[in-house]
């Protein structure tokens, strides 16, 4: 870039050097003063800017139009949904195993947790009645006033509503 200025103010003071000739050597051939006295060059010399150099060190800089992205991507997928009540460590932040991360709302969790207790109290109920439904059915059988597929259709009955109450506690 600084060399371009150069150029280009050199070509400008020759370009002026030659008019100057040129007019001069023009007054001469056409009748103008042959000895008259030659005006001071200096007052027509272009004014040049001039800065002081300073050495320094320049660091490189180079920018690149580009997308980067991590070594290591980890995906965080909860074993749950919900909503989040808190965030215990800011985003990019190293993370060890057993990190609290997140907390999540658990009024959510607290109702299905209720529900499944209080539907396990309704199936506790449902098994007490079949068990006792059960033991009549077999002293009846035992006398022979039930019939033996009624006794089997009670003894079902008792076993479907343990398997229930089963799956209650599991829910819980």
């Amino acid at each position: 870039m600084q060399t371009w200025k150069i150029v280009l103010g050199t070509s400008a003071l020759a370009a002026i050097a030659i008019a100057v000739v040129v007019v001069r050597q023009g007054d001469a051939l056409f009748g103008g003063t042959a000895g008259a006295a030659i005006p001071n060059p200096a007052a027509f010399a272009m004014p040049v800017p001039v800065a002081n150099i300073v050495k320094k060190t320049i660091p490189i800089s180079l920018d690149y139009s580009a997308r980067t992205e991590s070594i290591r991507n980890v995906a965080l997928q909860a074993k749950v949904s919900g909503f989040i009540q808190q965030q215990h460590i800011a985003d990019g932040t190293d993370v060890k195993e057993g990190d609290l991360l997140y907390t999540i709302d658990p009024r959510d969790f607290q109702a299905a947790l209720d529900q499944a207790k209080a539907q396990a109290q309704r199936n506790i109920a449902a098994l007490e009645y079949a068990r006792s439904n059960l033991d009549r059915g077999s002293t009846l059988a035992q006398s022979g006033y039930l019939a033996k597929d009624t006794l089997d259709q009670r003894s079902s009955a008792a076993r479907q509503a343990e398997a229930t109450l089963a799956m209650d506690q599991a829910a819980i």
